[in-house]
């Protein structure tokens, strides 16, 4: 594309098999990323240098989560466990039996105190040593989906917000059960809450986006609203710095609704074509005004929207990109793809 850089990778790497998830550690020295097989692979982040090799599940890994503040993280995996892990020795801190077959999600609270696991229908709240604090009346289906509030000096405490079929449901530590929900006639797949946590975006098996706009907290009073025109259902949403802007996939084109002012309906979105299949990626820099994107197609590319309709930069990964995240910083990113590769990329190649 005419006027568009290309991204150079500042260093690679190639895993034996595909990348289902990476990671960087919250103080950005380390990255983790998981085989589909079952192999947890650690990183210096800044030099690409493989550190240690954990096998950590046998039958496969589907999620990782680093601890805030820490050297330590958890994996969940299809064997039913999680497991939490040193990543400075590759020593082996608990193993937690999460009550079904194949552990979907897990994720550690902002405060580092506990830690969410979703099996099938049972939620588990665990402290962060892996003791077992709460489970959870079992959900209507499969939860598709959990993610903490993110922590803001508005809204303090933490509160997480899980989904499946039949809606959404929000739990705080130390309550038995969930204490509010929104029900929703479909699969809710993906969650997604604003930095400033006045909105939660979902997306839906019916190729739709839910928003519940929650500007006095959780426990305040709420509205919603579906956005619908989408071809396929939702792989991925990123949410800018400022938590006005939703970015959303569900095709081969990146739509991003403005939800500031009276919010996104009655809106037009802005929509940036660039990719030739469907978006699987999304990811907006914590703190900048930049956006990367990845497709099934191995195409990656980095956006600032509302500045321009064409990509800064591009790359070209050859296999469909299975996870993007930015470092602690913003100045790099990395891109993971199905064939097992790590691409580590630096903003400052676009300046």
């Amino acid at each position: 594309m005419p006027g568009v850089k290309a991204l150079e990778p500042l260093w690679s790497q190639r895993l034996n098999d595909c990348i289902i998830s990476a990671a960087f550690s919250s103080d950005g020295r380390y990255l983790a990323a998981a085989e589909i097989s079952g192999k947890l692979v650690i990183f210096d982040a800044r030099l690409g240098q493989r550190l240690r090799e954990i096998p950590a599940h046998g039958f496969g890994i589907t999620s990782i989560s680093w601890r805030p503040g820490t050297a330590e993280l958890a994996t969940a995996g299809q064997d039913g466990k999680a497991r939490l892990w040193s990543a400075t020795t590759a020593d082996k801190l608990a193993e937690l039996a999460c009550g079904a077959e194949w552990v979907e999600k897990l994720q550690f609270s902002p405060s580092g105190l506990y830690l969410a696991t979703s099996a099938g229908k049972k939620l588990r709240l665990w402290s962060h040593t892996g003791e077992l604090l709460l489970a959870a009346p079992d959900h209507s289906s499969t939860i598709a989906d959990l993610e903490w509030m993110p922590a803001t000096a508005r809204f303090p405490g933490d509160v997480l917000a899980y989904c499946g079929y039949g809606g959404l449901v929000f739990l705080k530590p130390g309550q038995a059960q969930g204490y509010k929900s929104f029900e929703y006639k479909g699969s809710m797949l993906k969650i997604r809450w604003s930095p400033d946590a006045c909105f939660i975006g979902t997306g839906n098996q019916d190729a739709s986006i839910q928003f519940f706009v929650l500007p006095e907290g959780v426990d305040g009073p709420s509205r919603d609203l579906v956005m619908w025109g989408y071809r396929s259902k939702i792989l991925d949403m990123a949410w800018d710095p400022q938590s006005r802007y939703l970015a959303t996939s569900g095709s081969s084109t990146i739509i991003i609704w403005n939800c500031g002012g009276k919010g996104p309906a009655g809106s037009k979105p802005d929509m940036l074509d660039f990719h030739m299949r469907l978006i699987s990626e999304l990811a907006w820099q914590s703190s900048g005004p930049l956006l990367a994107s990845g497709c099934e197609e191995g195409l990656l590319a980095l956006w600032r929207p509302g500045k321009a309709s064409k990509p800064l930069a591009t790359a070209h990964l050859g296999a469909p990109i299975s996870q993007i995240q930015w470092a602690p910083g913003d100045q790099t990113f990395l891109a993971a793809s199905e064939d097992g590769a790590l691409n580590l990329y630096a903003i400052e190649q676009i300046k």
